[in-house]
């Protein structure tokens, strides 16, 4: 009898619950606005496009910085219209109002709903300013399809932007 019960009790699952998992607490939150260009602009025929991008993140929540920019540019990618629905990967470095950097390493999908076109950028801070800290940035802009099928085609869009940054 002792050595059922014991044997019982060797067998018997615990539940041990899980440690409760803290909210990431938030190292800033920006809004802002994007204006890419692309050269030549896009059709509904692949060809090499230089595509430039300038965000200015015009309003910051944090305990030292209120805006930013961000450039890029001179990539030349084989694009259309009907390939701009994609994913990929980036680093973008961030200039901050006083001056200091964060280098954004990031992986991003684009893509298209209720005619907006929506870039999703997810990733790390791995140098400068909040360095290990996680960051999403989503810029939302218009449908880029309207123009496509005459020249020039479309040589810019404009998106909103948001951004935060966390720990």
């Amino acid at each position: 009898m002792i050595l059922t019960v014991l044997l019982g009790a060797a067998f018997t699952v615990f539940a041990i619950p899980s440690a409760a998992q803290a909210d990431p607490i938030i190292d800033i939150v920006c809004v802002g606005v994007e204006e890419a260009t692309f050269d030549p602009g896009l059709r509904l025929f692949e060809q090499d496009v230089d595509i430039t991008s300038h965000i200015d993140y015009e309003e910051c929540v944090s305990a030292t910085i209120d805006s930013g920019t961000t450039d890029s540019g001179g990539e030349d990618i084989p694009l259309s219209c009907l390939s701009i629905l994609f994913s990929s990967s980036g680093t973008w470095e961030i200039v901050w109002n006083t001056t200091d950097t964060s280098t954004f390493e990031f992986d991003y999908t684009v893509s298209q709903s209720g005619g907006q076109t929506i870039m999703t950028l997810i990733g790390t801070i791995t140098a400068g300013e909040f360095t290990g800290s996680d960051a999403v940035m989503t810029l939302t802009g218009g449908s880029i399809t309207q123009n496509c099928l005459f020249a020039p085609g479309v040589t810019e869009n404009t998106s909103a932007v948001s951004l935060t940054i966390s720990h």
